[in-house]
């Protein structure tokens, strides 16, 4: 049975939380942006999020008592066209996924996700599956007028020894790719408008928890050099890298 396509939709960094009191920062770059507060029958968080103009985004997210920066994640979705994603991979993969059915504070569905989940070592690689009204609110995100943030290109960041070893054997389902190389594993993940996104992984002993993002943009952003981040240009791109 063929398995369901599917493509990058976000991902989360989890950082300090001085930290995210400095990505703040970003809401005033970046066109399409937001600082929400999500309170779920699933979960709370409270990220700072970028929006593409492809409809991918970033999420970064403030660590707490249960989110943690050592966490790894990937979410992939059909933009608002899923259906029966769940039964579908249970069927194509003996993998055992986790289905959560995800509502908004109202009671309203948002999302069901499924979730190959090694919560053991903070590994989350999960799809979204989108409900009623969030189906076309998903196919509207990053279409702000003036959108200059036109894609997310790739995702460098470390892994644990662990992890590493756990990844190659996690992630058939959604990446069309995973090439390891010594101490390095790179994924490649559909994207819905263009070429495929790139996450970098590298493993460490550390407790190195920094990351790099690069994207394509259409006009020259003022750098940006704080504490944790910097941001920069890069001919045609932006290049977003945490210190940790």
């Amino acid at each position: 049975m063929n398995h369901p396509k599917l493509y990058l939709d976000h991902f989360y960094r989890v950082v300090s939380e001085k930290a995210f009191e400095e990505a703040k920062e970003f809401l005033s770059v970046f066109p399409d942006s937001e600082h929400r507060k999500s309170d779920t029958n699933t979960g709370t968080w409270e990220g700072v999020y970028l929006m593409a103009a492809d409809g991918t985004y970033l999420e970064i997210i403030k660590e707490d008592a249960y989110w943690k920066d050592a966490f790894v994640s990937m979410c992939t979705s059909q933009f608002g066209d899923e259906l029966d994603l769940h039964a579908s991979l249970c069927a194509s993969f003996k993998d055992e996924f986790l289905l959560s059915k995800v509502n908004r504070p109202n009671g309203d569905p948002w999302i069901h996700t499924t979730m190959l989940e090694r919560p053991d070592h903070q590994l989350f690689f999960y799809c979204l599956e989108y409900q009623g009204d969030e189906r076309q609110k998903r196919k509207e995100k990053g279409k702000h007028p003036g959108n200059w943030l036109q894609s997310f290109d790739s995702l460098d960041c470390f892994v644990s020894s662990k992890q590493f070893s756990l990844i190659p054997s996690s992630v058939s389902w959604f990446a069309s790719d995973c090439q390891v190389t010594g101490d390095s594993i790179t994924l490649k993940i559909p994207r819905m408008s263009s070429d495929e996104f790139l996450m970098n992984l590298k493993k460490t002993a550390s407790e190195k928890r920094g990351f790099k993002v690069i994207g394509k943009i259409d006009k020259k952003i003022k750098p940006l050099c704080l504490d944790f981040f910097t941001l920069r240009n890069d001919s045609g791109k932006f290049i977003l890298e945490y210190r940790h």
